[in-house]
């Protein structure tokens, strides 16, 4: 937010339904963190946002977070051609598992977590102070 000195990052991480955490192979959450770095890199924040909310917006079933789903969700919301072959050579899994193992590093164990100064805030949903931030 301008002037608020609130800073607001998004890091897609791999963790739900993953057997380890080195995502070797990769699952479900893996592909998708994939695939939304993909549509962002290629084609910036605002698809980025499409993309996330898409995925967000209907329950989560391994099937719908297959490489071939994501990239028909992909293509419905207009990504070029190269965003499609990023999703489908994995390209940003490496990023992904790195940013996963930050995460855990760093004691994150839900979404969201929110940082503030560097540290978890436990219950940053229920947060009054954050709360009147985020809606500033």
């Amino acid at each position: 937010q301008p002037g608020s000195g609130l800073a607001i990052r998004q890091y897609n991480m791999a963790f739900l339904g993953e057997a380890n955490r080195s995502l070797d192979p990769p699952g479900a959450s893996a592909r998708a963190a994939n695939a939304a770095a993909c549509v962002h890199h290629h084609e910036g924040d605002d698809a980025f946002v499409g993309f996330n909310t898409a995925i967000f917006s209907s329950p989560t079933d391994a099937a719908r977070l297959e490489t071939r789903a994501l990239v028909t969700l992909a293509v419905g919301l207009g990504v070029s051609a190269e965003a499609v072959a990023c999703i489908e050579d994995g390209r940003f899994m490496e990023f992904v598992a790195a940013t996963t193992q930050a995460a855990f590093a760093r004691g994150v164990t839900a979404t969201p977590t929110v940082l503030v100064n560097g540290k978890v805030l436990r219950d940053s949903l229920n947060d009054p102070q954050l709360r009147s931030l985020l809606t500033m």
